[in-house]
């Protein structure tokens, strides 16, 4: 019965691996970063461009302002 562990792998075929799971965890850190980045990015969008509607400000004229 044989094994398919990592190391039972002839060297090429080691390195082939790791290669691939480098390349991985790369895409994957990378990826987080930018939905980081996006959720930052449009957090403080909204909060800077959001209208404020209230009574004391006249709360039926709901004209966005840009």
């Amino acid at each position: 019965m044989s094994s398919s562990n990592l190391w039972n792998l002839q060297p090429p075929q080691r390195a082939t691996v790791k290669r691939w799971c480098h390349g991985l965890l790369v895409f994957s850190v990378s990826l987080g970063l930018i939905a980081l980045a996006t959720v930052m990015a449009t957090g403080n969008l909204f909060h800077q461009t959001a209208p404020t509607a209230s009574l004391a400000s006249g709360g039926g004229n709901l004209v966005p302002l840009w």
